[in-house]
């Protein structure tokens, strides 16, 4: 069985949180599926180069597999790369205040819309017990411990504080690599200082598919994001899908973007605690947002609207096809309950529940499964 695209396909590989280094997630990615990719096709030995491109005021780097040397069908791999944009700009006192309230935030909406509760209980998101909000989920009881830690130091005596204090600030540090990304990143509201951080971090994606998609070589567009990078890879289809309905981008492309692919996502988890909610009076604004972030979105709202407003945004990528992956192991991810997913598929990696959310990367019976499913059509 010989699986290989039957036009120039380009990925797009987008990383999730942690202190990422330029290429990492190229390298990562790009390595295990070039071994599947032999594999399937009869241990054949796979040509790859490194390539640039020229785009707006810089060279993009990227692989480019092919069959034999001489082939002009290729598969390119490149990276959006954006874990620079987030570095210090949160500190201890902004992670504390988010996980707060964030999960208040969330207990007091689902207290009023109960039969939204009852809907998606039992789902990946382990926030409902008997069709109620646990009162203290873990993001409360994360929040008031950092709170806890980042006073700690004050009510022990200075000896003690001294042994500690290494200590604690790798506990600072972790917190502020690992969860300051989700604090930039979920920040929706423009009066944050966080929002031009958010800004510039989904423009670069964008910018990044646009090129893409205007490049004359690739027939086919595969959209993969890992943890976070889930979520910006589904912001940015969201925003491509605004530009073609405006005509900054021709529609005509829609038909270029055929894939896309999550793993480790915790898209589930960021629209139930991080969607903007709405008051039950403001059901206009509330029918604007639902159309602006319609891609593949299911309704997260149970309220009546007493005057409907017609949706302005065609979905023109509808025929995207979107597999999640997900293994229980990892506590970040899980299947797919809120969006129109076509395929959640549950993999088995055999890791821990420390080790389980980054062992993706090497699974090969995942990359087996994208290999078939998108290459060979």
């Amino acid at each position: 069985m010989s699986i290989w695209p039957d036009r120039s396909t380009a990925i797009l590989i987008i990383h999730g949180i942690g202190e990422q280094h330029p290429f990492q997630t190229l390298d990562a990615f790009t390595s295990t599926f070039w071994n599947v990719l032999e594999k399937l096709n009869g241990r054949v030995l796979f040509p790859g180069k490194h390539k640039v491109a020229s785009r707006a005021g810089w060279v993009e780097n990227y692989i480019s597999l092919a069959r034999k040397k001489t082939d002009r069908v290729t598969i390119d791999l490149y990276e959006y790369y954006w874990a620079h944009k987030v570095q210090r700009q949160v500190k201890l006192v902004d992670i504390v205040r988010w996980l707060v309230e964030t999960s208040e935030g969330a207990r007091k909406f689902y207290a009023e819309n109960e039969a939204l509760a009852l809907k998606y209980e039992g789902t990946s998101v382990d926030a409902f017990k008997h069709g109620r909000f646990k009162k203290h989920w873990y993001l409360k009881h994360l929040g008031w411990f950092m709170r806890l830690l980042s006073v700690f130091p004050s009510f022990v005596p200075i000896r003690v504080s001294r042994v500690l204090s290494p200590f604690l600030k790798w506990i600072e540090k972790k917190a502020i690599d690992f969860v300051g990304d989700i604090v930039v990143y979920t920040t929706t509201d423009i009066r944050s200082k966080f929002f031009s951080v958010r800004k510039d971090v989904l423009d670069g994606a964008l910018e990044e598919l646009r090129f893409l998609l205007e490049d004359k070589r690739y027939r086919r567009i595969i959209v993969v994001g890992h943890s976070l990078g889930s979520v910006i890879g589904f912001d940015a289809l969201n925003r491509i899908n605004h530009a073609m309905n405006v005509g900054i981008i021709p529609r005509k492309l829609a038909s270029k973007i055929t894939g896309f692919i999550t793993f480790g996502s915790p898209l589930d988890k960021i629209a139930f605690f991080f969607r903007e909610h709405t008051p039950d009076d403001e059901y206009l604004r509330r029918q604007i947002l639902a159309h602006y972030h319609g891609f593949k979105a299911r309704p997260l709202s149970e309220q009546p609207n007493p005057k409907e407003l017609a949706n302005p945004i065609t979905p023109l990528l509808e025929h995207v096809h979107w597999t999640n992956f997900w293994d229980a192991q990892d506590k970040v991810s899980g299947k797919l309950d809120f969006y129109r997913v076509d395929e959640n598929t549950e993999l088995s990696m055999g890791e821990s529940a420390v080790g389980a959310h980054n062992a993706y990367w090497e699974f090969e019976e995942m990359y087996e499964r994208i290999a078939t499913e998108y290459l060979a059509k």
